[in-house]
């Protein structure tokens, strides 16, 4: 298989997704609140944010694939740049094996290459900067010029997740052990200082907002020793990437000290080490390490002449019926198929993380309904309405608001509709539930007819709906 294969066909499964997966719970939080700018935002640093409406707002097109564009070229560029770095640490066949396990991993091909989330500038910048120190190490003294790309690639990475601040780290504890010319040297100390602009608007905008993401990303771990948690993490973790690859990731890193085990290992250790002593942990966490680690895999498979052939037997094993159950997936959640597309699906059938809203303005206006303003019960909701209706709404939470309680909406009073969406078989209890935490607002709120949204042209969710006033 050739690199132009291997980015063609890549491409064309990830386009599939772009276009026809309806958007997560997370890319439209995300779309919802870039629409308003902010030099960064509650969860995470901008980049990742502002990608997902860059196409929207320069041509008005409002749909999945429009959102995800960017990301799908992010992550073409990405696979390109895998390769370069296997063929940078050995050879042709390196890189192609590279780029191969890059494009296979479930979560590199998805949420690195197609979702609006963070990880996709995060792992275009990270393999950026492992490119071009792979190549520094190769020379005695390296031009300031090849220190600046790394600088750029450090920039561009701090905007975009919390977990780029590993990457100097990572960097200081090899020069220390393999490397401490550099430190002679004015190289890295102009990376550093480009890479610390990329973080500015961070800071800036944390400093305005009494250090709130910082505050909200370290309150994320702890609980005690959890070795429970731990094994889900190990095996969320197999899932993301593969069990031949991860296990191959492993060999790679014992077998290869040096720069790329250091970049690797700072990501892999932190975050397996707070899997084992905390409870409200994601398996994601550790990705930026076993993404700088696949070179390594790549290299330890490629050391010798039938281990290419055993180890395609493995992979496709695994990536054939993982894949298959996640086209299963992008075909359920456009059709039901799955469930006989009966008129009550079952109670296992919840696909509400991944629905597509866009038909909700429609049922606004069958129902003669024109809100000023709309009231979710939390982030999770809100970015979902306010996605589906193009920004064109103020939408406020009225807890957990995350990025929303620093938008305009956020202090909005006046005549509100009050929705909730639900499975069609859970809307009675919802609506009963709405119109309680309503009436607490307001002993006046009324209780109106749901709105109903089809899912593959049968009826599927109940948008609940309660219009009060706020005072």
């Amino acid at each position: 298989m050739t690199l132009r294969h291997i980015l063609l066909i890549g491409l064309a499964v990830r386009l599939a997704f772009a276009a026809f997966l309806p958007l997560g719970v997370d890319e439209n939080y995300a779309i919802a609140v870039a629409r308003e700018f902010s030099w960064s935002f509650f969860d995470h640093p901008p980049l990742g944010f502002w990608s997902g409406v860059i196409v929207p707002s320069l041509t008005g097109w409002e749909h999945p694939l429009s959102y995800r564009l960017p990301f799908l070229i992010m992550g073409t560029v990405t696979i390109y740049l895998m390769y370069l770095i296997g063929r940078e640490l050995r050879d042709e066949r390196t890189g192609l094996w590279t780029a191969l396990l890059y494009s296979i991993a479930p979560f590199f091909a998805l949420s690195g290459s197609v979702f609006v989330v963070p990880d996709g500038p995060l792992n275009l910048a990270g393999a950026f900067i492992l490119y071009h120190l792979i190549r520094i190490t190769k020379q005695n003294d390296a031009p300031l010029s090849a220190w600046i790309w790394v600088g750029l690639g450090l920039a561009v990475a701090m905007m975009s997740k919390y977990q780029a601040g590993l990457i100097p780290i990572a960097m200081v504890i090899y020069a220390l052990i393999w490397q401490r010319r550099w430190f002679l040297q004015p190289g890295p100390y102009v990376a550093s200082f480009i890479g610390l602009v990329g973080l500015a608007p961070v800071v800036i905008w944390n400093i305005q907002n009494d250090w709130i993401s910082f505050a909200f990303q370290s309150g994320r771990s702890g609980g005690g020793f959890t070795p429970v948690n731990f094994l889900r993490m190990l095996l969320g973790q197999m899932i993301y990437l593969l069990p031949p690859i991860l296990i191959a990731a492993i060999i790679g890193l014992w077998k290869r000290p040096g720069l790329v085990m250091s970049l690797a290992l700072a990501p892999l250790l932190m975050f397996n080490v707070i899997y084992l002593i905390s409870s409200g942990t994601l398996p994601h966490w550790t990705m930026p390490g076993w993404q700088f680690a696949l070179p390594l895999a790549a290299f330890w498979i490629t050391s010798t002449e039938h281990r290419p052939r055993r180890f395609v037997r493995w992979l496709t094993g695994f990536a054939v019926p993982v894949w298959g159950v996640l086209a299963a997936i992008l075909l359920h959640a456009n059709t039901g198929i799955l469930s006989g597309r009966t008129h009550m699906p079952p109670a296992w059938d919840n696909t509400l993380e991944f629905f597509d809203y866009s038909s909700l303005p429609n049922a606004f206006e069958t129902a003669n309904l024109a809100p000023s303003l709309i009231l979710t019960a939390n982030w999770i909701t809100a970015g979902q309405i306010s996605t589906a209706l193009g920004g064109t709404i103020p939408v406020r939470p009225l807890s957990d608001p995350h990025h929303f309680q620093f938008m305009t909406s956020a202090n909005l009073q006046g005549e509100a509709f009050f929705i909730a969406p639900s499975l069609l078989s859970d809307s009675g209890k919802t609506s009963e539930r709405l119109l309680a935490l309503g009436q607490t607002l307001d002993p006046d709120a009324e209780l109106l007819r749901p709105g109903i949204l089809d899912r593959g042209g049968i009826p599927y969710v109940a948008i609940s709906i309660v219009r009060l006033t706020l005072p």
